[in-house]
């Protein structure tokens, strides 16, 4: 399950580069940007967090890995 901390990470991640390419025009267009950001967020969000579950686990077999 994604953490809050993990969906407001992402949320900020994904709205700020919407905005640096929608260029903040106009106030209708940031609500547009955060619905396009909150959908992608709910898309991908899920996928994301089970990834970043799986990091703990893969750094402990890569640290094992004989140098």
């Amino acid at each position: 399950m994604m953490t809050r901390k993990t969906s407001t990470v992402i949320f900020t991640l994904v709205a700020a580069f919407a905005l640096v390419l929608a260029g903040c025009k106009k106030a209708a267009d940031l609500t547009k940007v955060k619905a396009q950001a909150l959908e992608l967020v709910g898309k991908y969000g899920p996928q994301v967090s089970g990834l970043l579950g799986q990091v703990g686990e893969l750094t402990g077999k890569a640290n094992s890995l004989p140098d």
